[in-house]
């Protein structure tokens, strides 16, 4: 695991806490604050991101087109995630009025290099989940399998593919179901370029089977 944290004085802190939980030296904390250079020199399990908002006033604006982490926008972080196969998960939490949509229909574009074949031909694409948790969302984006002479940090990459998405589904809603269905979780489908409940969610069987509407 690998904690990066910008201000030094809170830096401080994530290591003096990470050792009293007896965590120390199973969590890694880098002098260095968050950069697309730091995200490219290896690959990654899982990647989480928790951005600045902006200050208080973020919640005055009518929609937030995208937020930075250091050098790196959350927009650019997931497009270089997926393009790259730098990771196998990236989940972002966010203000309630982020641009959601218009940040899952750029990682799942095709000119990003994003999609590939899955079995049978079929073409598969990140994938996009959503949940709402008050006045945060969290956005979690499936990738594709990380190619393999990317040595990733840690243990070792997910492996994850568009054929495990039944078992994440069946998780987010046993979530979901245990918080009396308050999350309203959803997922994004590329070729209808829209947001859909997950309960419309119908298996994956070489693609997602949903219904519309």
């Amino acid at each position: 695991v690998v904690a990066l944290e910008s201000d030094a004085g809170r830096r401080g802190m994530l290591a003096e806490n990470l050792a009293l939980l007896g965590a120390g030296a199973a969590v890694e904390v880098p002098e260095v604050a968050f950069s697309h250079e730091f995200f490219a020199a290896s690959s990654y399990d899982a990647v989480f991101a928790d951005p600045p908002w902006g200050g208080t006033g973020y919640s005055k604006k009518a929609a937030i087109a995208d937020l930075h982490l250091g050098d790196a926008s959350m927009t650019a972080l997931c497009e270089a995630a997926a393009r790259e196969r730098r990771a196998s998960v990236v989940a972002l939490k966010l203000p309630k009025n982020f641009d959601i949509a218009a940040l899952a229909r750029a990682i799942t574009a095709p000119a990003h290099g994003a999609s590939t074949r899955g079995g049978g031909g079929v073409e598969e694409r990140p994938f996009p989940f959503h949940l709402q948790f008050g006045v945060t969302q969290l956005l979690v984006v499936c990738l594709l399998h990380p190619p393999a002479h990317a040595a990733p940090r840690g243990r070792g990459a997910l492996a994850f593919e568009n054929a495990r998405l039944d078992g994440l589904v069946a998780v987010i809603k046993a979530f979901n179901d245990a918080y009396h269905k308050e999350h309203h979780p959803r997922f994004w489908d590329w070729e209808y370029k829209g947001w859909i409940p997950l309960s419309r969610w119908r298996g994956y069987s070489g693609a997602p089977k949903q219904q519309k509407g």
